[in-house]
């Protein structure tokens, strides 16, 4: 890009924001300065957002991921980071040290200069919320619940951690060892860790424990 262009890009980024700042909160979204994120059911819901220029064209890009609310619960007990349940539902999209969550699209939206702002954003809320409530309904009718439709996904980031979680969360925990002990025996410790400990030694730790 060069240094118009680059100019563009950051005022379409605080156009953006203001709205987005301004109207999430009226239609049941929360806004923090990279992600929309919401509590629906027992399900967790956020996005980061971005603007690029790709092609010639500016574009706004949201990522929704999905979470069981109560994944996070169960990662921070088995963490031994209970402490982060006080933290505000902000902290469950931004933090370090969250249960990973489902991304199960991508929403993109090309940026012309006849695009009233307030408009164009407000649309991309609603498209948002759209998308959420299709998942959940998508999740209901084809797998019951959060933890067998994750259990049926292949390929997705964080997916042997978040096997686990779902059988933990389901006192599957013979399964939720093997697994864990499994990517232990690859060396794969988990790209989360605590006083030099990884995430699934936590898991093992934990699971005896529970069996």
């Amino acid at each position: 890009m060069n240094k118009e262009q680059k100019a563009t890009l950051k005022l379409i980024e605080k156009q953006v924001q203001s709205v987005f700042k301004a109207n999430a909160k009226t239609i049941g979204y929360r806004y923090s300065s990279t992600s929309l994120y919401c509590k629906i059911e027992n399900y967790f819901i956020h996005s980061i957002w971005f603007i690029r220029f790709l092609e010639g064209q500016y574009q706004l890009v949201l990522r929704p991921c999905i979470k069981q609310y109560d994944y996070d619960s169960q990662f921070w007990e088995i963490f031994n980071m209970e402490e982060n349940e006080k933290q505000k539902d902000s902290f469950r999209a931004n933090g370090a040290f969250v249960a990973p969550s489902v991304q199960w699209t991508e929403l993109i939206y090309n940026i012309t200069e006849n695009d009233a702002m307030d408009e164009f954003v407000n649309a991309v809320l609603n498209d948002f919320g759209k998308a959420c409530h299709l998942i959940i309904s998508k999740i209901a009718s084809e797998f019951s619940d959060f933890d067998s439709y994750v259990l049926s996904l292949t390929g997705i980031m964080d997916e042997s951690l978040l096997k686990m979680l779902a059988y933990v969360n389901t006192s599957r925990y013979t399964e939720a060892l093997e697994l864990a002990q499994s990517e232990i025996a690859q060396g794969r410790l988990g790209r989360f860790e605590n006083k030099g400990i990884g995430i699934n030694e936590y898991v093992v730790q934990f699971c005896k424990k529970k069996m």
